[in-house]
Protein backbone atom coordinates (compact mmCIF):
# COMPACT_ATOMS: atom_id res chain seq x y z
CA UNK A 1 0.00 0.00 0.00
CA UNK A 2 1.12 3.18 -0.68
CA UNK A 3 2.94 5.55 0.80
CA UNK A 4 4.58 3.88 2.90
CA UNK A 5 7.59 3.96 5.46
CA UNK A 6 10.61 2.22 5.01
CA UNK A 7 12.03 -0.20 7.22
CA UNK A 8 15.56 1.27 8.00
CA UNK A 9 14.64 4.69 8.64
CA UNK A 10 10.73 5.54 9.54
CA UNK A 11 11.05 9.01 8.87
CA UNK A 12 11.17 8.21 4.86
CA UNK A 13 8.48 7.97 2.94
CA UNK A 14 7.90 6.09 -0.15
CA UNK A 15 5.78 6.09 -3.27
CA UNK A 16 5.48 4.39 -5.85
CA UNK A 17 7.59 6.11 -9.54
CA UNK A 18 5.55 7.14 -11.74
CA UNK A 19 6.39 5.36 -15.34
CA UNK A 20 5.53 6.49 -18.66
CA UNK A 21 5.70 2.85 -19.90
CA UNK A 22 6.33 3.14 -23.58
CA UNK A 23 4.49 6.50 -24.03
CA UNK A 24 6.10 9.90 -25.43
CA UNK A 25 4.69 11.17 -22.10
CA UNK A 26 7.84 12.05 -20.28
CA UNK A 27 6.52 15.82 -20.74
CA UNK A 28 3.36 15.38 -18.47
CA UNK A 29 4.56 12.19 -16.77
CA UNK A 30 7.53 13.84 -14.47
CA UNK A 31 5.23 17.09 -13.47
CA UNK A 32 2.16 14.29 -12.44
CA UNK A 33 4.65 12.49 -10.87
CA UNK A 34 6.43 15.50 -8.67
CA UNK A 35 2.47 16.85 -7.96
CA UNK A 36 1.80 13.69 -6.49
CA UNK A 37 5.06 13.71 -4.27
CA UNK A 38 3.98 17.22 -3.01
CA UNK A 39 0.80 16.24 -1.95
CA UNK A 40 2.30 13.17 -0.09
CA UNK A 41 5.39 15.42 1.33
CA UNK A 42 2.00 17.96 2.19
CA UNK A 43 0.80 15.42 4.25
CA UNK A 44 -2.00 15.11 2.13
CA UNK A 45 -3.34 11.34 1.41
CA UNK A 46 -0.96 9.78 -1.58
CA UNK A 47 -3.18 9.66 -5.15
CA UNK A 48 -1.94 8.30 -8.25
CA UNK A 49 -3.14 11.06 -11.46
CA UNK A 50 -3.69 10.01 -15.04
CA UNK A 51 -0.64 11.41 -17.21
CA UNK A 52 -2.37 10.68 -20.33
CA UNK A 53 -5.92 12.71 -19.05
CA UNK A 54 -4.00 15.97 -19.39
CA UNK A 55 -2.14 15.11 -22.30
CA UNK A 56 -4.62 13.55 -24.14
CA UNK A 57 -6.02 17.24 -24.42
CA UNK A 58 -3.16 18.71 -25.08
CA UNK A 59 -2.51 16.17 -27.95
CA UNK A 60 -5.86 15.18 -29.25
CA UNK A 61 -5.46 12.38 -28.06
CA UNK A 62 -2.17 11.34 -29.82
CA UNK A 63 1.09 9.53 -27.77
CA UNK A 64 3.63 11.98 -28.69
CA UNK A 65 5.93 14.59 -26.92
CA UNK A 66 5.05 17.85 -25.38
CA UNK A 67 6.60 20.48 -23.20
CA UNK A 68 6.62 20.49 -19.31
CA UNK A 69 5.44 23.67 -19.50
CA UNK A 70 2.07 23.03 -21.46
CA UNK A 71 1.68 20.34 -18.77
CA UNK A 72 2.20 22.81 -15.68
CA UNK A 73 -0.27 24.95 -17.61
CA UNK A 74 -2.60 22.11 -18.17
CA UNK A 75 -2.44 20.99 -14.82
CA UNK A 76 -2.81 24.36 -13.00
CA UNK A 77 -5.81 25.69 -15.62
CA UNK A 78 -7.97 22.27 -15.81
CA UNK A 79 -6.73 19.63 -12.63
CA UNK A 80 -5.60 15.75 -12.81
CA UNK A 81 -7.92 13.05 -12.91
CA UNK A 82 -6.86 10.41 -10.36
CA UNK A 83 -6.59 6.81 -12.35
CA UNK A 84 -9.04 5.25 -10.53
CA UNK A 85 -11.56 7.44 -13.65
CA UNK A 86 -8.67 7.41 -16.50
CA UNK A 87 -5.75 5.32 -16.75
CA UNK A 88 -2.33 6.49 -17.19
CA UNK A 89 -0.08 6.44 -20.62
CA UNK A 90 -2.15 5.83 -23.84
CA UNK A 91 -5.03 3.85 -22.16
CA UNK A 92 -5.61 7.66 -20.72
CA UNK A 93 -5.00 9.57 -24.03
CA UNK A 94 -8.17 8.34 -25.19
CA UNK A 95 -11.11 11.10 -25.86
CA UNK A 96 -14.09 8.65 -23.73
CA UNK A 97 -11.92 9.39 -20.60
CA UNK A 98 -13.04 13.25 -21.30
CA UNK A 99 -16.18 13.59 -19.61
CA UNK A 100 -17.52 16.20 -17.57
CA UNK A 101 -17.39 14.71 -14.57
CA UNK A 102 -13.85 13.57 -15.15
CA UNK A 103 -13.40 17.23 -15.67
CA UNK A 104 -15.39 18.41 -12.35
CA UNK A 105 -13.09 16.13 -10.36
CA UNK A 106 -9.72 17.16 -12.29
CA UNK A 107 -11.08 20.14 -11.43
CA UNK A 108 -10.45 19.30 -8.00
CA UNK A 109 -6.97 18.64 -8.24
CA UNK A 110 -5.86 21.97 -9.72
CA UNK A 111 -1.81 22.59 -9.06
CA UNK A 112 -1.39 26.03 -7.33
CA UNK A 113 -0.52 29.17 -8.32
CA UNK A 114 3.27 30.09 -8.07
CA UNK A 115 5.04 27.31 -9.68
CA UNK A 116 8.81 28.69 -11.12
CA UNK A 117 8.14 29.07 -14.94
CA UNK A 118 11.87 29.44 -16.68
CA UNK A 119 12.03 32.22 -18.02
CA UNK A 120 13.60 32.24 -22.13
CA UNK A 121 17.40 32.39 -22.01
CA UNK A 122 17.42 32.79 -18.71
CA UNK A 123 21.17 31.07 -18.12
CA UNK A 124 20.76 31.43 -14.21
CA UNK A 125 17.98 29.85 -14.53
CA UNK A 126 18.70 26.77 -16.53
CA UNK A 127 22.35 26.07 -14.75
CA UNK A 128 20.19 26.04 -11.07
CA UNK A 129 18.37 23.03 -13.21
CA UNK A 130 21.69 21.51 -13.49
CA UNK A 131 22.72 21.54 -9.82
Amino acid sequence: MWPRKTAVNPEVILWPPKNQSSSSLCWYTAPTGAYEAQRVVMNQPYIEFSNGYGAGRITGGKDRGGWGDDAFNDMENHGLCPTQYCPNNQAGLDKKYRTDANAKIASENRIADGWWKLEPNNIEQVASLLL
